[in-house]
């Protein structure tokens, strides 16, 4: 099922474009993403957790999946230069991949790179964030929730990719997947510490502001 009607998506793009960082690495990882058929947030969630970043004043993300990287640098490049980004992939190869990326746009020094289970390196490392972006496997979705409450901030921000998996959470879907991700919708939206808004673009993001 597709969340946005292609011809919409179409037009999104093409807004996008105008307003273009003109970014060349942030194309590249993006052909990347195609080349490979990796599962990356694209340019439109890519512009939109940007501007979240910027409007919060975050100054540190943790980024619960992170792949090559492709996330990171958005954020990394929206945070001020004393932010930090906590990079998280059980890939030693995505990992190096992400390094080489956000070299090129000079955005490494704002990065650290945990490499093993996101989960288990949010726990180790611990702290208060700003944001934290959630991007697991989607059977854990449930996980973050009891970590979200330990670790993101008041007027903090949770932000969720694959919220609407394709339109499988209103497909009867019995998928361990599913049934995740629709048990995290329902844990935010029932807990009146967050206000949450779950926004139809590409295939769902969940935005949970920290009210308390």
């Amino acid at each position: 099922m597709n969340i946005v009607q292609d011809s919409i998506q179409d037009y999104l793009f093409d807004l996008d474009r105008i307003g273009d960082f003109e970014d060349p690495v942030l194309r590249n990882m993006e052909e990347l993403g195609d080349r490979l058929g990796f599962p990356i947030i694209g340019p439109l969630v890519g512009g939109l957790i940007y501007q979240i970043a910027k409007l919060a004043g975050a100054e540190s993300v943790f980024e619960l999946g992170s792949g090559f990287g492709y996330s990171t640098y958005w954020f990394a490049k929206a945070l001020p230069d004393n932010g930090v980004v906590h990079h998280t992939d059980m890939s030693k190869e995505n990992i190096e991949q992400a390094k080489k990326f956000l070299s090129l746009g000079k955005l490494a020094q704002k990065v650290r790179f945990h490499q093993g289970d996101a989960l288990a390196s949010l726990d180790k490392t611990g702290g208060l964030y700003d944001i934290i972006f959630c991007d697991i496997d989607k059977d854990q979705y449930p996980e973050i929730y009891p970590r979200v409450k330990k670790h993101l901030k008041k007027e903090g921000v949770l932000i969720v990719d694959n919220m609407l998996w394709s339109g499988r959470v209103v497909q009867g879907d019995p998928s361990a997947e599913t049934k995740g991700i629709k048990q995290l919708t329902e844990l935010l939206y029932a807990d009146k510490d967050f206000f949450t808004t779950l926004i139809p673009l590409r295939d769902g993001v969940a935005i949970s502001y920290r009210m308390r």
